[in-house]
């Protein structure tokens, strides 16, 4: 069901605009499309973490740490604001509270080379030289080519008074990136720098790191962004742990420097806002009390607030340059990670747009065969493309290199679910959930999962710590609230809703679902005001909740005006040939039950389950309202012997037998 979709994704273009800006060095314009996006989603962490970055390049430090506490009580486990946070504290001359910072970053990210990095230069100014090395030693564990890290680690050794070693880390330094050379205090001729004197010290073994690359800071998907992304969210992974864009067309002009095509690109967006998006962690995905158009079979689950959300976490970073190696500043903040923009949350609905056999897809980088995070980044963006196979393969490739990749597990299932092996898919989502306990992505898609089984227990006992770990996803307590609807718990389902929607005053599936409650307990008045909120919040996906708003305003006496109401959606909505206008022709009284029952037939037996689900729960609702209750109650026995719990009609037979039953 989309959700605040017009908002949301005007929210992004302002978002992907902010980004062009600021790239090009347009710090104004960039901090009033951030304040737009902000105004228009507040719960958007990305928003307020690229503000921040503007505002650290402004001068103002303290605007930026307002803006870095507000995004990570949006995501508290996201790696990259804790350090643009760590960062701003360093430029305001908090060295203890940026070392604190930087080592909550290292934490939720062990491949965090920049941080390490950057905590290594506050030790340097805090004499621990020691830890200061040790810390350079990770970073270069971590990339084998870090300049940066060789100049701090030389500049430490320096400080001991070990010139052997130094003079190898700065002339190594040097090599790598020549604007070392210009910062090294010793020699070329490394014959002088010995008869310098200083113990030599023994040097920990360089290992070929499994992440080398220019990515080797970004990990494949541990944000807790979502823009849909929901913040949260996606793309690939649903909600509280991330979502980041997909190779789009615009990454793909930014990283080029490209920066006017980009401003161009995004500024028609925000003038006239584009089709609205699934809501992250819904997308694809039918659930009960709530219906995507056309009931598609599920597919890869993209990003909510994360979205999680929302956000491919694992790709290139627009422009992030590192200056955490300058010698003559060694406790000056490195240049704040910029996190990418993610992409729609319906990411699989761009196959329209860039399919397997294009241009945009065969350049895809090649990954570097040795380099994990290199096949997570294509996986994310063959899934985004519709090619399964392929990322399940790329997938495959990144776990045999890195074993304790949690997020590939994570959306190595995305992809089995997406290709019905929901076993295999649990399975992944179980290794994931080992590897890091507080990752309440793996905990909300394997409640999904287990919902799709119709194991409604199970689903809400990993929604439970999802919410735990992030109070703050509106998804999750929305998600949770139709496992609670399905098992029977209204009052807690109720609870969820309405907490969601504090959350995200902006939700339409949220509103959707509430309506939806409120009609199977027949607080219709309820029902109507959250239908009629839905209308104004989405023009996606309105068919059915118009079906019920029908029956609605036909058992409250309103037969004519929900008659022409119908007509005059039916007539604005056009395409006459669906199973949703057959429905409607049949409550209309244009075609029989019978004819009803024949439409519903299909060769696929599953999509004929549920559609006859709905044609009996219709077939009795029409019954009742003649005041047939013997032939109604036959009826929405029916609907429930076809076993489709993931139907609406399902559930609202269940209630109008319950009612029945009094």
């Amino acid at each position: 069901m989309a959700s605040d979709g017009i908002a949301q994704t005007t929210a992004r273009e302002y978002c992907n605009r902010g980004v062009a800006r600021q790239n090009k060095g347009d710090l104004d314009g960039a901090l009033a499309d951030y304040s737009r996006a902000i105004e228009l989603n507040p719960h958007d962490a990305t928003a307020y973490n690229d503000r921040g970055l503007v505002k650290v390049a402004k001068g103002d430090l303290d605007g930026a740490l307002a803006d870095y506490n507000r995004a990570l009580e949006l995501t508290p486990r996201n790696f990259e604001i804790h350090g643009n946070r760590a960062a701003a504290r360093q430029k305001k001359g908090d060295l203890d509270g940026a070392l604190t910072e930087y080592t909550v970053a290292i934490k939720l990210w062990y491949h965090y080379a920049t941080g390490y990095r950057s905590r290594a230069k506050i030790k340097i100014a805090k004499h621990d030289l020691d830890g200061a090395i040790e810390d350079c030693n990770q970073a270069i564990a971590i990339y084998r080519n870090d300049a940066a890290a060789y100049n701090i680690r030389a500049q430490a050794e320096t400080a001991k008074g070990d010139l052997n070693a130094a003079a190898a880390d700065f002339d190594r330094a040097s090599k790598l990136d020549p604007k070392y050379a210009r910062s090294s205090p010793y020699p070329a001729n490394k014959a002088k720098a010995d008869s310098a004197g200083g113990a030599k010290e023994k040097r920990p073994t360089e290992t070929k790191n499994p992440d080398a690359g220019e990515t080797h800071d970004l990990p494949p998907q541990t944000k807790d962004v979502s823009r849909p992304e929901p913040a949260s969210t996606s793309p690939m992974e649903i909600e509280p742990k991330n979502i980041a864009a997909v190779y789009d067309r615009d990454l793909a002009k930014r990283t080029q420097g490209d920066h006017d095509a980009a401003i161009a690109q995004h500024t028609p967006a925000v003038a006239l806002p584009p089709k609205t998006s699934e809501v992250p962690g819904d997308a694809g995905r039918r659930t009960a009390l709530d219906r995507p158009a056309g009931k598609t079979s599920p597919t890869v689950e993209l990003a909510p607030k994360e979205n999680e959300t929302s956000s491919s976490p694992e790709l290139p970073k627009p422009n992030t340059h590192d200056l955490g190696g300058e010698a003559a500043l060694p406790a000056e903040a490195p240049e704040p990670e910029k996190l990418t923009p993610p992409a729609d949350a319906n990411a699989a609905a761009q196959k329209d747009n860039v399919s397997a056999g294009s241009a945009d897809y065969q350049r895809a980088p090649e990954p570097d065969p040795t380099s994990a995070s290199g096949y997570a980044n294509r996986a994310q963006f063959r899934t985004a493309m519709g090619d399964l196979d392929g990322a399940l393969a790329d997938y495959n490739r990144a776990i045999e290199l890195d074993p304790k990749f949690a997020p590939a597990y994570n959306n190595r299932a995305n992809v089995r679910r997406a290709k019905h092996d929901v076993n295999g898919a649990v399975a992944d989502y179980n290794h994931a959930i080992e590897l890091d306990g507080g990752y309440a992505t793996a905990y909300y898609n394997r409640a999904m999962t287990k919902q799709d089984k119709g194991d409604l227990n199970d689903a809400l006992a990993d929604l439970n710590p999802a919410i735990q770990l992030d109070p703050n996803n509106a998804v999750a307590y929305n998600s949770r609230g139709t496992v609670r609807a399905m098992n029977g718990d209204l009052d807690g389902a109720l609870a969820d809703y309405n907490r969601a929607i504090e959350l995200e005053p902006k939700s339409a599936a949220t509103y959707n679902n509430r309506a939806a409650l409120f009609f199977a307990t027949r607080n219709w008045g309820a029902a109507l005001q959250d239908y009629d909120r839905l209308f104004e919040l989405s023009k996606e996906d309105q068919e059915y909740p118009r079906l019920y708003v029908w029956l609605i305003r036909v058992r409250t006496g309103q037969t004519g005006a929900a008659n022409k109401e119908l007509l005059d959606y039916l007539q604005q909505r056009g395409n006459t040939a669906d199973w949703f206008s057959t429905v409607t022709s049949h409550v209309l009284g244009k075609i029989s039950d019978a004819d009803l029952l024949a439409a519903a037939k299909s060769s696929d037996k599953r999509k004929e389950r549920g559609q006859l689900c709905e044609a009996w729960f219709y077939i009795g609702m029409k019954k009742l309202i003649a005041g047939d209750k013997a032939g109604a109650e036959a009826c929405f026995n029916k609907s429930l012997a076809t076993d489709q719990k993931d139907s609406t009609e399902y559930h609202f037979a269940r209630a109008e037998l319950k009612a029945l039953a009094k």
